[in-house]
């Protein structure tokens, strides 16, 4: 399994703990929630493979009801920036579910 991103968010792959939101649908969440503590291959946009990560929780939530800090800690943005980003990237307006991913980095792409 892997996951995809098109940018370092405010550099939050360097982190030993990261999260993401990503667009919720009832296939997305089930196959997230079967990759529950197992490792994952985290690639970045142009880079291909940076590194590996055990996906440590599984979060199913809506978008206004995440606490702002969360957002802002992961996108490195204002709040109103991020809802915008979101709806740019996955169509997510705030009324819409999502899921919340934390992942523990286990290696860089140069210790695999």
């Amino acid at each position: 399994m892997e996951i995809k991103f098109s940018k370092n968010w405010n550099n939050k792959l360097d982190n030993h703990f990261f999260t993401t939101i990503r667009g919720h649908t009832v296939g997305r969440l089930n196959e997230w929630r079967s990759f529950l503590g197992r490792t994952i291959d985290i690639k970045l946009k142009g880079k291909g493979l940076i590194g590996l990560a055990v996906l440590k929780s599984v979060e199913f939530v809506r978008l206004k009801d995440i606490d702002r800090r969360l957002v802002m800690l992961d996108t490195g943005m204002s709040y109103g920036q991020a809802i915008n980003l979101f709806y740019e990237l996955d169509e997510i307006m705030p009324h819409d579910n999502v899921i919340i991913l934390m992942f523990e980095r286990l290696s860089n792409a140069s210790n695999i």
